[in-house]
């Protein structure tokens, strides 16, 4: 059964983003998989890059549309983008390190963190592009 559940409270209406973030949900879902079933810590150390590469493409894909759409709070949002890079490279080391209670580590920031940023960050920057975007629908109706 899978640890984080996609659901209407988790859309922040671009398609593009929402697409992503069902990804990101179920390649936490496989590395929740990975430490319930008590596997290898290469496996788990693969399942954690795998999910900070497809994070990357997702970070990558969030600034261009906040460069795209002017989006001012860009700084403060990357810098939890940041944050949470170092934290996952942090936790693939205690991986490596074989350190005790890593699994509810990992498992407890990964979901946190990441409905937390979609619930929070995430919804406040879709809300600016879509006023961006009915300002900009305004503005050529009222040129016609």
């Amino acid at each position: 059964m899978p640890l984080v559940k996609w659901d209407s409270n988790l859309i922040v209406g671009i398609p593009e983003i929402d697409q992503q973030h069902q990804i990101l949900i179920r390649i936490i879902n496989d590395v929740y998989d990975s430490v319930s079933s008590g596997i290898e810590n290469d496996v788990l150390d693969q399942s954690i890059r795998h999910l900070s590469d497809y994070a990357q493409v997702h970070f990558s894909s969030e600034h261009r549309l906040f460069e795209e759409f002017s989006y001012p709070q860009m700084e403060q949002h990357e810098v939890e983008h940041e944050r949470f890079t170092s934290k996952v490279e942090e936790l693939r080391n205690d991986v490596e390190l074989a350190k005790p209670d890593l699994a509810i580590k990992l498992i407890s920031f990964l979901t946190e963190w990441l409905l937390a940023h979609i619930n929070d960050s995430d919804q406040k920057y879709a809300a600016h592009i879509k006023a961006f975007d009915q300002n900009k629908t305004k503005s050529a109706t009222h040129l016609e």
